[in-house]
């Protein structure tokens, strides 16, 4: 286990057990920070012994969304696996979390100690919860197209006169 910039990467072999991952990821902050798993020297069988793993540790943890820190799995073998974010490389992380180390002013400390009370609020967000917002989501971005759609045929009937 190491940590890259802002990410705590774990590598996972065929060895892995619940009870022995259910350590490891009270340690390291599940859900506190984004984590990287990485399967790459994982069979296809070993792989799927291993996520099986993983959803009962997350089960026990009652982690079920991706929210406020993803968890990604670093695989060349893996189909999506919610709540697990697949990725081939570990060029598709996200840049936004790898972040530059340094010395907080009195200022930052009193954002950072904000930010921490409202993180820890929406750890355990209600998986129904997530779902509705993600619904809402999806129809605010539904409205918004239309919203798009609607203004550029008015402009193009506004510019045909």
């Amino acid at each position: 286990m190491e940590t890259t910039g802002s990410f705590t990467e774990i590598k996972l072999s065929a060895a892995f057990s619940a009870e022995g991952g259910l350590e490891i990821f009270q340690a390291h902050g599940l859900g506190q920070r984004p984590i990287v798993l990485d399967a790459l020297e994982l069979d296809p069988t070993s792989l799927q012994k291993v996520l099986a793993e993983i959803d009962i540790v997350f089960a026990a943890l009652k982690f079920h969304t991706p929210f406020p820190y993803p968890v990604y799995l670093l695989s060349r073998l893996a189909t999506p696996h919610p709540p697990l974010i697949v990725i081939n490389s570990a060029k598709e992380l996200p840049t936004f979390y790898l972040t530059q180390s340094f010395i907080p002013t009195g200022k930052d400390m009193g954002l950072l100690t904000r930010i921490k009370i409202l993180q820890q609020r929406l750890l355990n967000t209600d998986p129904q919860l997530w779902d509705a917002i993600q619904e809402q989501n999806e129809q605010d971005q539904l409205i918004l197209e239309m919203e798009l759609a609607s203004f550029y045929q008015q402009l193009q009937e506004t510019m045909a006169k």
